[in-house]
């Protein structure tokens, strides 16, 4: 009796301790998960905070760099379009920039998106001070000289050269600032990328679609997600501070209505239309590229070679068919737009091939402008070709074609068959989805196994 009495005050303790013991693993579970919570909210805040600090530095900037193109262009194709010398500017824009720019900076030639890629795969995002003011130069001497192109590849590589010239010189500056915000050095890479985006937002009017454009023509046939999110960051802000500024460019209206099921045939032909157009678009532009670049003269002479070539075929196309093939050409998306661009079927077909043509010739000689308007144009022109093959009385059959022609054709001659769908979204509406999302995804089937850039890294992730 006195043994079992004395083993059960020994058992007494020791469950006591196995029970205080028992509590304290517990009580240091949940602080080991506090202080990884803690860890991981602060570190999800810095993330936060460095890119938005980013994003409000280069968003004012960048959207101020896109306005002042704009209008510089806008102003200078009113004065030179108007001009007895119309057909002449392209050649003295090829002398200036064969025997000025590309003396200086041979990098600032072409179309700007080639460098841009370049920069970020091989050379951590790095452009120079100097091909950033040569490229916003070459650029604006082809596009205010009635060159055929875009603002978005020089604006692409122009502001990631802010970007890049942020990231390097004032964060390694205010080294305080970035190990306060976490920068590292992978991430000068990733400022160089706000930048474009920043541009992208708000020269395309759209806030999220500029920055996945940014991410997504990176890479062949991937997208990095860790990307995603300073770059729509920047893309927004962009865009944002863009709307603010006076005589900023007010975005399209919203197309209103509902797209009916029975326009689905004919947005599947603008898809395919558009991919085939697109395809020709690149096949095109890859002879006239091969062509200059085997011509048996100075390099400082093929720009002018490009700008008698636009020059004659411009002024010849003009006097038959009254319509200009040369310039950047937003009097005929406008018209396009708006439902007053009326030509017969011949004429719509005449037009987007001789918008390819000298696109291909502008850019393939040396000169610099983009890729992505005269895309916009072929899109648009894709669907006012079945909207006279079609014959329907539906009010919304017009958009509803020319938008599934336009994400078509950015995704088959860009490669960003997401960004290009958003975009569509972004400018007509989200009703306009299903046909963005039809026409992208046909016509970027359509071009996949051919590419308007050249791609070092096939991965994004690797």
């Amino acid at each position: 009796m006195f043994q079992r009495d004395r083993a059960v005050k020994d058992e007494a303790p020791k469950g006591l301790c196995r029970l205080v013991a028992g509590k304290s693993v517990r009580y240091n579970k949940a602080i080991m998960a506090l202080k990884s919570t803690y860890k991981a909210y602060r570190k999800s805040i810095s993330y936060l905070l460095q890119w938005l600090t980013a994003a409000l530095v280069l968003g004012p900037i960048c959207a101020a760099i896109v306005l002042g193109f704009q209008k510089i262009i806008v102003l200078a194709t009113g004065l030179t379009q108007n001009s007895w010398m119309e057909f002449f500017f392209p050649v003295i824009a090829g002398f200036l920039l064969g025997f000025i720019i590309y003396i200086v900076s041979p990098e600032s030639s072409g179309e700007g998106v080639p460098m841009y890629i370049t920069s970020m795969n091989q050379r951590d995002g790095y452009i120079d001070k100097v091909t950033t003011l040569m490229k916003f130069c070459a650029a604006t001497l082809t596009l205010a000289f009635n060159g055929t192109g875009g603002l978005a590849g020089p604006m692409i590589m122009v502001n990631g050269g802010i970007g890049s010239f942020f990231g390097r010189r004032f964060l390694r500056k205010f080294l305080v600032i970035s190990e306060a915000l976490s920068f590292k050095k992978d991430d000068f890479r990733i400022v160089t990328l706000c930048g474009v985006s920043a541009a992208l937002g708000a020269l395309l009017q759209s806030p999220l679609g500029g920055g996945i454009f940014a991410v997504e023509v990176l890479y062949k046939s991937a997208i990095s997600y860790e990307m995603v999110f300073p770059a729509v960051l920047s893309s927004a802000c962009g865009y944002i501070c863009y709307s603010l500024y006076p005589w900023s460019e007010p975005s399209a209206p919203i197309v209103l209505g509902e797209v009916s099921l029975n326009l689905i045939p004919g947005i599947v032909l603008s898809g395919i239309l558009a991919g085939i157009f697109g395809l020709l678009f690149v096949m095109m532009y890859e002879m006239v590229f091969r062509w200059f670049e085997r011509l048996p003269v100075r390099t400082a002479w093929k720009p002018v070679i490009g700008g008698v070539i636009c020059g004659l075929v411009g002024m010849l196309f003009l006097r038959l068919t009254g319509y200009r093939i040369t310039g950047v050409g937003f009097d005929l998306y406008n018209a396009m737009r708006t439902g007053q661009f009326e030509a017969p079927l011949g004429l719509i077909l005449l037009i987007l091939l001789g918008r390819i043509c000298m696109t291909s010739f502008t850019v393939g000689s040396g000169p610099s402008a983009g890729f992505t308007f005269p895309a916009f144009l072929v899109g648009a022109l894709s669907g006012q070709i079945v909207l006279n093959l079609v014959a329907v009385g539906d009010p919304q059959a017009m958009h509803a074609f020319m938008a599934a022609g336009i994400a078509g054709s950015l995704a088959a001659i860009l490669n960003v068959p997401v960004a290009a769908c958003v975009i569509v979204m972004d400018q007509f509406g989200l009703n306009f989805g299903i046909p963005a999302v039809i026409g992208g995804i046909i016509a970027y089937q359509i071009a996949k196994p051919t590419v308007i850039y050249h791609y070092v890294e096939e991965g994004a992730d690797e």
